[in-house]
């Protein structure tokens, strides 16, 4: 059956690839400036762990925490919507459902198969749920049971750190002898 303007809400071509290229710049801007701050908050943690490694330790479970939480609520909130727009094509008997949006010259279904498809959409909604759940277990759970059973560190005075190991490695002061021009 062919999709029509008293059944679903139908959208030109246009107007979709134009949103998703809209949608995908501001995401990509987001995913860049949140990758600077976890730059600059990761090397914020280094410099904290110098001096207090057990504070920094549990600073960081607290950014994974949120982290993880977040992706919890972002699966959650996409499972449950998968899940009710299968529940939607199985009450209706069509998919898409009734005055859902829908994409230009897209086949829409009716009777079994709408109900089969909406139906594998509930499961589907259902899996990313249990997977924004077992996320949220690991946060709260797992992570700081994780960081419990850590041997304990020692403190470190910065002013006392000892050189690296690539200052210290006498095969680097070789090495870097070796290839300098003579």
């Amino acid at each position: 059956m062919d999709a029509n303007s008293s059944t679903h809400r139908v959208i030109p071509r246009r107007t979709v690839v134009r949103w998703l290229l809209i949608v995908t710049v501001v995401c990509a801007v987001a995913i860049f400036a949140l990758l600077k701050f976890a730059e600059n908050y990761v090397r914020a943690l280094q410099a904290l762990a110098r001096v207090n490694p057990s504070l920094a330790a549990a600073q960081a479970l607290s950014a994974i925490q949120i982290v993880l939480l977040s992706a919890a609520l972002f699966s959650f909130a996409i499972g449950f919507y998968v899940a009710w727009y299968g529940f939607r094509s199985v009450r209706t008997g069509y998919f898409p459902p009734l005055r859902a949006w829908l994409l230009e010259g897209r086949p829409t279904y009716r009777g079994r198969a709408a109900i089969t498809i909406g139906g594998l959409h509930i499961a589907l909604g259902l899996v990313i749920v249990g997977m924004g759940c077992a996320v949220a277990r690991y946060a709260w759970v797992v992570a700081p049971e994780m960081l419990r059973q850590q041997p304990p560190v020692a403190e470190v005075n910065p002013h006392q750190a000892s050189p690296t190991l690539l200052q210290s490695a006498p095969l680097a002061r070789r090495t870097a002898s070796t290839n300098s021009i003579t």
